[in-house]
């Protein structure tokens, strides 16, 4: 009986018992639990036997391929090289849900100049990427690709470099498709976007913040869209083909940052604003811009 117990007892943790944390490793196998001592062989694989709200910890060194995540969840490389290679395909989809929180950390997520986009943002409530370096990417680096709903997200320490593939398309971080309804948050701290077509793109409802961060030799750096509203705040836009662009009712301002060096510094278009307390230099041309007092 205490046999028959046992089995039964077995076989329903490997049909419904999901782990708070979870593991990955370069000589893991997807068939193990994911435990710390049977780890699993990919995020994609370890994703199904982790929790809502649990955590997927990386033990080593690898490529540890794409994944798609539709709840909370949490993808950590703390203390090794954690690689997401994502040749041809998009290197990881958030399609969560409204009250889901995800959380990428210190990833490497790298698109070797055939993958679409590094992270798409489809739905879920909040995103956090921290210590995350997305790279050579045909499209987006991360893409916020929701057509509704309300979302914030924040991006730390994190790095777009290098999309030497890039097409007149390809965006570093585009913010809402044409036509979204959704209401979208964004904080951007200690980055550093560069040698893209496009460093950010903004359109429809978003607000975005970029402070301490360094936008420099793009084609075109920071582009508002829609009803976009962006603050550039103690950041470098340097070295850009054109450093800002603003059409429709979108709007950017800069407060203590340096606009330099850039072909073109403001574009001769809607709304760019400074507070007055810019450095902005040697750019081969600008548009003037719109100067409003300090609080």
């Amino acid at each position: 009986m205490k046999k028959y117990l046992a089995i039964l007892l077995l076989f329903s943790f490997k049909m419904y018992g999901q782990a708070t944390r979870t593991f990955v490793s370069g000589v893991g196998d997807d068939a193990n639990p994911c435990s710390r001592t049977a780890p699993c062989k990919t995020y994609a694989g370890a994703i199904s036997k982790t929790a809502a709200g649990g955590e997927i910890s990386t033990l080593d060194p690898g490529g540890f391929g794409s994944v798609t995540i539709t709840k909370s969840i949490t993808i950590s490389g703390d203390g090794t090289l954690a690689s997401i290679l994502a040749g041809s395909t998009n290197g990881v989809i958030i399609n969560a849900g409204v009250n889901d929180k995800v959380i990428l950390r210190n990833l490497s997520i790298e698109g070797v100049k055939t993958g679409l986009s590094g992270i798409r943002f489809v739905a879920g409530r909040e995103l956090i990427v921290e210590n995350c370096s997305i790279n050579n990417f045909t499209l987006n680096g991360i893409n916020v690709d929701m057509a509704s709903g309300n979302a914030t997200m924040l991006i730390s320490n994190s790095s777009f470099l290098d999309y030497e593939n890039a097409t007149t398309t390809s965006v570093g971080l585009r913010l809402l498709p044409a036509g979204s309804t959704a209401n979208l948050k964004v904080s951007m701290v200690n980055s550093r976007l560069h040698a893209i077509d496009s460093a950010i793109v903004a359109d429809g409802n978003t607000t975005l913040s970029v402070m301490n961060s360094v936008i420099s030799s793009n084609l075109a750096g920071v582009v508002g869209l829609g009803s976009a509203k962006m603050l550039l705040n103690h950041s470098d836009i340097t070295n850009n083909g054109t450093a800002l662009i603003s059409t429709a009712s979108s709007e950017i301002s800069l407060s203590g940052s340096a606009m330099t060096h850039n072909a073109v510094g403001a574009s001769a278009n809607n709304m760019i604003i400074s507070f007055g307390n810019n450095t902005i230099r040697n750019n081969t041309t600008s548009a003037p811009l719109g100067v409003v007092r300090l609080d």
